[in-house]
């Protein structure tokens, strides 16, 4: 066993919280509606288009809870 230095240990906090807000971020990414999934056809605007797919693309499951649409 021999000794080693870890210079960069006091960034591994703020490193861990970048990578651990994009993943989620990426990993949340699937439910805009936009790439993947469902997309509403009843929009003329962006912003329509974003509130509408979310509107229309949760539905309530056998016990109750909401889910994306799909994903069920």
């Amino acid at each position: 066993m021999r000794e080693i230095s870890l210079p960069a240990t006091d960034y591994a906090i703020a490193c861990y919280y970048i990578i651990c807000t994009a993943e989620a971020s990426s990993n949340l990414a699937r439910y805009d509606g936009v790439r993947y999934t469902f997309r509403s056809p009843h929009s003329d605007t962006l912003s329509d288009m974003y509130r509408n797919t979310r509107g229309e693309g949760f539905v309530r499951n056998a016990n109750g809870a909401s889910c994306w649409e799909r994903m069920c």
